[in-house]
C-alpha cells in the first residue's frame, strides 16, 4: 500500500510498459505502406487486388485503408509516399465506419480509380481492370464515359502515368518517376458516394516531400 504523497513505482512502471506495448502494436499494425511510382500499389501488398476480377474492389480498398491507417474526408485523406518522398505526416481524422458495396466512400473511390487508371494505361496490367467495377464508382454512365472514356486518360488529366500519390487535399501524378505539374480535383455527388467530375489545372508547386 502506498502512503499519501507517494506513488507505487512498480504499478507505474507496469502501466507505462503496457502503454508502450500497446502503442508499438498499433504502430506495427498500421504502418503506412511505401508507394513506388510504377509498381502499381503499395509494397505492403504482395499482389494488389485493386479492381481485378478476383475480388470486390471495395473489399480490396478497405484492406489498403487498414494497412495505411488512413481515414477519409471529402477529398480523400491518405498517408502514402513514393520512392523519392518520405512520409507526409499524419492525416487529420474523419469518422469512418467502413465501406459497403453500394456506398464505397470518397476515399476508397479516389484510390480505386487512380489505381485502376495506372493499371489500365500499362498494357501488361490492363486486363486486370474490371471496367464494370470501375463504372460503379462514377455517378452514372455519362460521367463514366466522359471521364474514363476508352483509355482512362480523363482520370489522369490526359497524361499517361505510371504512378500516383494521394495526400491531404491533393492528388499527385507521376510519369517515369517524375512528378507531373498538374493539380487534380475529384468532385463527388452531394452524398459523397460517387464521382461526378475530375478537374485538372496547371500546378507549379512541387510535390509534397514531408
Amino acid at each position: 500500500m502506498t502512503t499519501p504523497g507517494h506513488h507505487d513505482t512498480t504499478d507505474r512502471s507496469d502501466f507505462e510498459q503496457e502503454l508502450a506495448d500497446a502503442m508499438a502494436d498499433f504502430t506495427n499494425r498500421f504502418q503506412a505502406p511505401e508507394y513506388l511510382p510504377g509498381t502499381f500499389g503499395a509494397k505492403a501488398r504482395r499482389t494488389p487486388p485493386w479492381l481485378t476480377r478476383r475480388g470486390p474492389a471495395w473489399l480490396a480498398a478497405a484492406s489498403i485503408l487498414a494497412l495505411s491507417g488512413a481515414v477519409v474526408a471529402t477529398v480523400g485523406v491518405y498517408r502514402s509516399a513514393d520512392s523519392s518522398s518520405p512520409g507526409t505526416g499524419s492525416p487529420r481524422p474523419h469518422p469512418w465506419t467502413g465501406p459497403s458495396k453500394d456506398n464505397p466512400g470518397p476515399g476508397i473511390a479516389m484510390n480505386a480509380i487512380f489505381d485502376a487508371a495506372v493499371r489500365y494505361q500499362n498494357p501488361a496490367t490492363a486486363d486486370q481492370v474490371d471496367l464494370a467495377m470501375v463504372r460503379s464508382f462514377f455517378k452514372d454512365d455519362a460521367a463514366f464515359a466522359a471521364i474514363w472514356g476508352r483509355d482512362s486518360l480523363g482520370v489522369t488529366c490526359n497524361q499517361h502515368v505510371d504512378g500516383y500519390r494521394i495526400t491531404y487535399a491533393r492528388v499527385d501524378l507521376y510519369a517515369k518517376g517524375k512528378h507531373l505539374p498538374i493539380r487534380v480535383a475529384v468532385v463527388f455527388t452531394t452524398d459523397e458516394t460517387r464521382i461526378s467530375e475530375i478537374l485538372c489545372a496547371p500546378d507549379n508547386a512541387a510535390a509534397p516531400t514531408g
